[in-house]
């Protein structure tokens, strides 16, 4: 499923953005222009991130501001580490 890849990639991208920190809010739409996805993708991928724990967001109906969450750094570090 789409979404799915798409939140893992935002997750990852989050990740490198602050750096694992999850007390950093980054826009959403920074992370939008990064990953080059469009609006309605960007979304749907941020909440599915969200319903995973990977990131905690701001924002309903539209999501605005996104942050790591431990969770969501594990996992992304584990990524890095196998790449």
């Amino acid at each position: 499923m789409p979404a799915d890849r798409d939140a893992v990639r935002l997750r990852n991208l989050l990740y490198a953005a602050t750096a694992g920190n999850v007390r950093l809010w980054v826009h959403l739409e920074y992370v939008q222009r990064w990953a080059t996805m469009t609006d309605d993708a960007c979304q749907a991928a941020a909440r599915r991130a969200a319903e995973n724990g990977w990131i905690a967001v701001i924002g309903r109906p539209d999501v605005h501001t996104v942050r790591m969450t431990a969770e969501g750094c594990r996992l992304a570090r584990q990524r890095r580490q196998r790449a």
